[in-house]
């Protein structure tokens, strides 16, 4: 076989890549494929950076010219040189994480897409070896924003509906949409009116963190009449909720952003709860669902847990490793506990499909 040049090399790597963009093309692949990366344009061309950096790495290295020859050592390899620019001073905390999720993915997506046996990362190895070095964020950095509780979120929507800004009532409902149904800032800001279903009491998120597409069921129906009230007379496709500059035109998200957060920060230091910010309305969200959850008994929750899986492959999957190491063949959720099943479903609300980043959100952590 003949030796690729570099730049064929990195040609084939930004095609992996390509095929799983979430709005590129990708009819050639598999229905698992399809279902499994739904990757947004934006993380699509960052992972991609990066493999085009390990593809640059490995044929100057170790003259790996062919994805098919690429070996876990490989990866190992380029992930040490990123602890150390790391321990240096040329990353920052957090930012070896995203190169091992990178070739993690570049990985999966090689494997699927050409059907060899390729090994490019241990990935849960090599974050063990990024948390050695502390080349992670620490707790306190991730997911900034104390958590709070109902009653100081709802404090701060009448703080900030009382505030100075030009954009108060605005800013004010995107802080109670964010508590009731767990919103990002940016997600808040990029939703549009057509995906509120008043008839189901759900909105959805479309191309949320990660490109995914994240449904909130059961969100409480006089909120839901409020916000119908809301949003009377605007079309589809407007933000609901929109801010505005000086002269009218709307702030870039980016601006938008930061005036939010400024604001936000401001006055939950008026209210005593410094250390607050946006994100703690998403926190304050995860624990009434929490506590709704925990209230249920065990069937309901395992029926519940049963219907989001009929709409989340990646859900499925894992319940099905979960209940495969245990040993059950029998239900789903069977060896689950009562409170595992409430934290699980409060992750699936927040959009994110697993456990562990539920210590940043919940007051408590403690299994029953």
């Amino acid at each position: 076989m003949a030796k690729k040049s570099l730049e064929q090399f990195q040609r084939d790597i930004s095609r992996v890549f390509e095929a799983g963009m979430h709005k590129g093309s990708k009819r050639a692949s598999t229905p698992k494929f399809r279902a499994e990366h739904t990757f947004s344009r934006e993380t699509t061309e960052n992972y991609a950076s990066v493999a085009r950096d390990f593809g640059n790495f490995v044929y100057q290295s170790h003259g790996v010219t062919d994805l098919r020859f690429l070996k876990s050592e490989h990866g190992q390899a380029f992930i040490e040189r990123q602890l150390e620019r790391f321990q240096n001073g040329q990353l920052s905390a957090g930012t070896v994480k995203t190169y091992i999720h990178s070739l993690a993915k570049l990985q999966s997506m090689a494997r699927e897409q050409m059907g060899a046996r390729i090994r490019v990362i241990n990935k849960d190895e090599m974050l063990t070896r990024a948390k050695e070095v502390d080349a992670v964020r620490r707790i306190e950095d991730a997911h900034k924003g104390r958590i709070i509780s109902r009653f100081e979120a709802e404090q701060m929507v009448d703080q900030l509906a009382g505030s100075h800004s030009p954009n108060a009532l605005v800013i004010s409902e995107l802080a109670r949409f964010a508590l009731e149904t767990g919103a990002r800032i940016t997600a808040g800001l990029r939703f549009q009116v057509q995906h509120i279903d008043f008839g189901r009491n759900a909105v959805t998120f479309e191309g949320d963190k990660g490109g995914k597409t994240r449904t909130v069921v059961q969100v409480d129906p006089s909120y839901m009449r409020h916000l119908q009230t809301f949003v009377e007379g605007r079309t589809p496709g407007r933000q609901v909720f929109e801010i505005l500059r000086q002269d009218g035109n709307l702030h870039n998200l980016d601006d938008a952003r930061h005036t939010i957060e400024n604001l936000y920060a401001r006055h939950a230091e008026k209210l005593g709860i410094d250390g607050a910010n946006f994100h703690s309305q998403r926190k304050a969200f995860a624990n009434v669902r929490y506590a709704t959850y925990r209230e249920l008994n065990y069937k309901a929750l395992e029926r519940e847990l049963t219907e989001r899986m009929k709409f989340s492959p990646q859900l499925a999957d894992k319940i099905k490793n979960i209940e495969s190491r245990m040993g059950a063949h029998h239900g789903v959720g069977r060896h689950l506990s009562h409170d595992q099943i409430a934290k699980l479903l409060v992750s699936i609300d927040l959009g994110h499909e697993r456990l562990d980043v539920l210590r940043f959100y919940l007051e408590s952590d403690e299994e029953e």
